[in-house]
């Protein structure tokens, strides 16, 4: 029978996998096609694809004493430019919808600098500080990331990701659910809304569940860490089997669910794969099997 450390660990490993899947599956659609890549949005998305590839890949890394250092290392910068990457995403929606994209493109460099530069820092601090080790299964679910048996524990756990973590869950909150509020305020009042709403209604639909879904599944994905963490802050056990999976699961899993979000649910993207996938069956029908190059214009291609 198993222990409930390796189903922790098999927990992790499943949903790591995944994870990369989700990542890769963004990140490869983004290198193929010309057409996402020249969408600012895409090129966000990209960069948090990169993130989520990298947690992913630092939650399978082993804890020994020396690979603890660079697990905890990843860990703390790729999880915190991913939240911030996360942020900078429903800004920028935001700004779009509010303001035009032209605005909205303008903030892109100082996306990079604060989702780059910000985890840098912190990073840095927790390095120079020898604070990082293993957290001995008080907050996570096995990796390292805070040494549980230094002083101020809990100070340096807000510095290496609770305090952005927590901001974010509030901030794209507040963000999709403007987008979302704002959009449905704007069809309604439109001349013709009932005939706008039948004609569009399925793109509308697909827009509002997914403006809905974004922050839902965030705090849902963060709900065993963050309980964990509020039990542990309250003195009270928090190594029950069942939370420490849903940990493992939820903390895991953000690769794997962006994947699903925005490219196996996003028609823009199933388009693309669905045009590539012609050409293959047009090129082997017609018994071309010369090297395809699928970058072009989707626009011009012939």
């Amino acid at each position: 029978m198993s222990s409930p450390d390796d189903m922790v660990q098999m927990s992790v490993i499943i949903m790591c996998s995944l994870s990369i899947a989700g990542a890769a599956f963004i990140m490869f659609s983004f290198a193929i096609f010309i057409d996402l890549r020249q969408v600012q949005s895409r090129r966000l998305l990209f960069m948090l694809a990169l993130c989520d590839l990298f947690v992913a890949i630092a939650y399978l890394l082993p804890s020994t004493s020396y690979m603890c250092k660079v697990q905890a290392a990843v860990n703390i910068y790729f999880n915190q430019a991913s939240f911030l990457w996360t942020d900078c995403i429903a800004l920028y929606v935001y700004a779009s919808h509010k303001y035009g994209p032209k605005i909205a493109n303008k903030f892109v460099p100082y996306f990079h600098a604060a989702s780059w530069l910000l985890p840098a820092a912190s990073t840095v601090a927790v390095a120079v500080n020898s604070a990082w080790g293993p957290d001995n299964k008080a907050t996570t679910a096995y990796w390292c990331w805070i040494d549980g048996d230094m002083d101020h524990a809990w100070e340096w756990r807000i510095i290496a990701g609770k305090a952005i973590e927590w901001s974010t869950i509030i901030f794209i909150s507040i963000m999709y659910l403007c987008v979302y509020v704002d959009i449905h305020a704007k069809v309604e009042q439109s001349p013709g809304a009932q005939l706008l709403l039948k004609n569009t209604s399925t793109n509308w639909r697909a827009t509002e569940k997914k403006l809905l879904a974004i922050p839902v599944l965030f705090v849902f994905l963060r709900l065993g860490g963050t309980a964990r963490t509020i039990l542990t802050m309250a003195n009270s056990s928090s190594d029950m089997l069942w939370i420490r999976i849903l940990q493992a699961l939820g903390d895991s899993a953000q690769g794997f669910v962006n994947g699903l979000l925005f490219g196996v649910f996003t028609d823009k993207v199933l388009r693309s794969y669905k045009r590539l996938f012609r050409e293959l069956r047009d090129r082997l029908r017609s018994g071309r099997h010369s090297y395809v190059d699928y970058d072009v214009d989707p626009v011009n291609h012939k």
